[in-house]
């Protein structure tokens, strides 16, 4: 995915931290303002200041140019790793962190979304934590190897909710945690398309039309 050295040792790092950090429930840090896209090319900074939450650094910032960008290939785009969180920066997206529950759930996450062939752990952030709710989400998305919205309660933790997925659609777009409660687990996807989503407040069932689009159920408790 990446044509710089440096930057794929990205995944040998996603595997240290992964036998570093366990699953336990940490709530997640304020996030930090969002940055200029015109940010400094190669420079973390305006992710904002390490909060301490973070813990020790895994990596020394590593940069590289993508092979394969959002929009174009070619553009440069840096992250460090830290025990508990990490800072991302590219020329087209801009600065974010992922940090608290969010990110341990996200850098132990080894599957592979519906669409791509990359796993979830290496999809880069497109927002920081936005709050909903009594807790927050954030997106996920590289390319076209998969996008995901990670939610995160204090009574549910920290899940992501595919948004390839029939069950996925349907969430994000009839209100989300908001409207139909936190992810409890993530989307549970059958042979034939059809897909299950259980929230705190009940059960999505979905599958996908003739015409690509998402219809479903949701069936409260």
């Amino acid at each position: 995915m990446f044509t710089s050295t440096r930057f794929a040792q990205r995944a040998g790092a996603v595997a240290g931290v992964a036998t570093l950090l366990g699953f336990g429930l940490v709530a997640p840090a304020q996030a930090a303002p969002e940055a200029p896209v015109d940010s400094p090319a190669g420079s973390l900074q305006p992710a904002g200041d390490v909060p301490p939450t973070f813990g020790d650094p895994l990596t020394t910032q590593l940069c590289g140019v993508s092979g394969d960008g959002l929009a174009t290939s070619g553009y440069l785009e840096c992250h460090q790793l830290f025990q508990s969180g990490a800072l991302f920066w590219n020329e087209l997206m801009g600065a974010h962190q992922v940090q608290g529950a969010i990110y341990q759930a996200w850098v132990n996450e080894d599957s592979q979304p519906a669409r791509g062939v990359a796993p979830v752990n290496q999809l880069q952030p497109t927002t920081n934590e936005i709050p909903v709710a009594d807790g927050v989400q954030q997106s996920f998305s590289y390319a076209d190897q998969g996008r995901v919205v990670y939610f995160w309660s204090p009574q549910t933790g920290a899940h992501f909710v595919d948004a390839d997925t029939a069950a996925g659609q349907y969430f994000l777009n009839n209100g989300g945690a908001e409207t139909l409660g936190f992810p409890t687990g993530e989307v549970v996807t059958a042979a034939d398309g059809s897909s299950v989503l259980q929230t705190s407040a009940g059960t999505i069932q979905a599958n996908f039309g003739a015409n690509g689009e998402s219809a479903g159920n949701f069936t409260a408790f």
